[in-house]
């Protein structure tokens, strides 16, 4: 073996060093952005003048898309809601969640409506009630997962000026909720598009 292979040998391995560091580190923003929400959530629980999402933010549908059952007609509302940041939305369209529908991020896991909903609700109350608020659906799309479930994929853009820092939260990313043969949303995937890494240099510096 000569030396070309051993620099290229090198490469590679400081290359999958590289790999493993960056991977590392979205876990750790996952980690420490899940703490700063929930944190910030729970300092501003019991504000009660925070204006409602729905009243400020462009909450839109794209109109390539047609809901054409209840659970999609349900979701497309929740949507135009700002449901997934502000917790909004009518009671019966919360309704198609079960109860102990598995709700999962980047950032975290876990099993319970009331409890997404209550965190979503509390974190709204830190957003900013300024035009540049957006909530938008991109696309619903119907699929099936590797176990053969029904599920139904969204594509959204969300961006909002946060209280007490500089810049702005955005982002974009899907949302698959899985289907069951009743008709209930069982499991809320949601996976960002945009790196944690930029979201989090735009909130604190802007840009």
């Amino acid at each position: 073996m000569g030396p070309g292979s051993s620099n290229a040998t090198r490469l590679l391995a400081g290359n999958a060093s590289k790999d493993r560091g960056s991977a590392k580190t979205e876990k750790l923003l996952d980690k420490v952005l899940f703490s700063a929400a929930e944190l910030l959530g729970m300092a501003l629980s019991s504000r009660d003048d925070a204006a409602p999402a729905a009243d400020v933010a462009e909450a839109t549908t794209s109109a390539s898309i047609v809901a054409d059952d209840d659970v999609m007609r349900a979701i497309v509302n929740l949507y135009s809601s700002s449901y997934f940041f502000c917790g909004t939305g009518r009671d019966e369209d919360w309704g198609v969640f079960a109860p102990d529908c598995v709700f999962s991020d980047e950032f975290s896991s876990f099993k319970g409506t009331e409890r997404f909903r209550r965190n979503v609700t509390n974190f709204g109350k830190a957003l900013q009630s300024t035009p540049e608020r957006v909530c938008r659906l991109t696309k619903l799309e119907r699929g099936e997962d590797a176990r053969g479930r029904q599920t139904i994929t969204a594509g959204w853009i969300f961006r909002s000026r946060v209280i007490w820092v500089k810049g702005l939260l955005a982002a974009s990313g899907t949302t698959t909720y899985v289907v069951d043969e009743r008709g209930r949303i069982i499991e809320h995937n949601e996976r960002w598009a945009t790196s944690k890494a930029d979201v989090f240099r735009r909130l604190l510096f802007g840009g």
